[in-house]
């Protein structure tokens, strides 16, 4: 879903386990606010792109859980088990 087009609702919250957000440098401060949104709601949260990719100090003090480093398709097929079980890995 893209937040730009349309605000998430309830209902969208409601329907998912993970929140997957890729973000470029001029979305840093939506990020920010938007990530602490999952936490509320107890799901996970995992950001990506190029404003998480080199700071993800930033990213994973604002309450992101993870932050996917390289290409999207790979990072995750490699983390959905990971993210599934709630596990860290390399």
């Amino acid at each position: 879903m893209d937040c730009v087009e349309r605000e998430v609702t309830v209902s969208d919250w409601d329907r998912v386990d993970i929140v997957i957000l890729t973000v470029m440098i001029v979305h840093r401060n939506s990020l920010l606010a938007l990530i602490r949104k999952p936490k509320r709601r107890d799901k996970l949260g995992v950001a990506g792109g190029l404003y998480p990719m080199p700071l993800p100090d930033q990213v994973l003090e604002a309450g992101c859980d993870f932050v996917a480093k390289g290409e999207r398709e790979g990072t995750i097929s490699n983390r959905n088990a990971q993210l599934t079980h709630r596990t860290a890995g390399p």
